[in-house]
């Protein structure tokens, strides 16, 4: 991905100031700095969500901030998956249905491939025995597990994180770490919003924002 002087501003607020950066390919990427920095702003902006006042933002070789919302809409469901703070999960369904959702939504596959690759992604993140519970029924740290496999049903090549583990303990924390850590491959990139210390290690690369300005990029930057 591929930000090119990008600002973005509420109101009098500016959230995003100037800020140029690429993250390669098969990376993990975290994105670090207090509360209001930007942060959230920046992955909004990534995943289409919101677009910029100013600059350009290209993903995997496609640039998305000059598009309609309707084409960034179904341009996200099959190519972003993105992890939310608060999880977001439908109530009234069950795990499985959660999963399957954005599945359903972009006609992946057979109704019997969805179910299987929902299943499958269910037991990896050690879940299956769960599929017919609601989300209410879950711990805080089953829940985001079962927003990591929802945002991974339509095997997008961008995964974006907002704080994933700001609501867990601390041994819910380090499964979460690990399972996020674990999805990077050479064609998949994970990118990060977070207060946690403990990712940073795992991180090929940290964006640290200030003010909604990039103060420092550490790692490889390509």
């Amino acid at each position: 991905m591929r930000l090119i002087e990008v600002s973005k501003k509420y109101g009098v607020q500016v959230a995003v100031r100037n800020v140029s950066l690429v993250v390669p390919r098969g990376v993990l990427a975290c994105i670090v700095g207090p509360s209001g920095s930007g942060k959230s702003t920046l992955l909004n902006l990534v995943s289409g969500i919101d677009v910029p006042d100013r600059g350009e933002v290209w993903v995997h070789g496609e640039r998305i901030d000059d598009k309609s919302d309707d084409w960034r809409a179904r341009w996200r469901l099959k190519n972003v998956g993105v992890v939310f703070q608060f999880y977001h999960l439908v109530p009234f369904l069950t795990v499985l249905e959660n999963v399957l959702l954005p599945m359903e939504l972009v006609g992946y596959g057979s109704r019997s491939e969805r179910v299987k690759r929902a299943l499958d992604l269910l037991d990896a993140i050690g879940l299956e025995d769960k599929a017919g519970r609601f989300p209410g029924e879950l711990s805080g740290g089953e829940r985001q597990r079962v927003a990591i496999a929802r945002a991974l049903a339509c095997n997008p090549l961008l995964i974006l994180a907002d704080e994933p583990t700001a609501h867990l303990d601390t041994e819910n924390k380090k499964k979460i770490m690990e399972l996020l850590a674990g999805l990077v491959d050479r064609d998949r990139t994970i990118v990060i919003a977070t207060h946690e210390r403990e990712f940073l290690p795992k991180c090929n690369i940290i964006v640290r924002l200030v003010d909604g300005c990039v103060e420092k990029i550490e790692g490889v930057e390509a």
